[in-house]
């Protein structure tokens, strides 16, 4: 579904997807996806994204935090590390952001005539 070239592709897929989720009678799946994936396909479905202007928006910051968080991880770690991890790194991501934000502001004062 993400990588759908066109409207009726994407249509196709969410058909196939629907008979999969809904078989023997669940339909949870199939509602949480309808509610939850289908309203916002314009942000992840490949057709909708190239209509719109991307202005070289990447996912790049993205894959570079991913890798941080991996090197942290490997195919053995348990559930509890994995979230460690998780935690460290935003931890960490926040002090580096009220850092800057503090050293901004304090480089901004210091310009300040009194």
């Amino acid at each position: 579904l993400v990588y759908a070239h066109s409207e009726s592709a994407f249509e196709e897929q969410s058909v196939l997807l629907k008979k999969l989720s809904c078989k023997g009678g669940t339909k949870s799946f199939w509602e949480y996806f309808q509610s939850n994936w289908v309203a916002s396909k314009e942000m992840w479905v490949r057709y909708y994204r190239n209509m719109h202007p991307h202005f070289r928006n990447t996912n790049n910051r993205l894959e570079s935090n991913f890798g941080k968080i991996k090197l942290d991880l490997d195919g053995a770690s348990t559930m509890k590390e994995c979230l460690e991890s998780l935690l460290r790194f935003n931890t960490r991501c926040e002090n580096e952001y009220h850092a800057s934000i503090l050293s901004s502001f304090e480089s901004g004062n210091a310009n300040c005539s009194p």
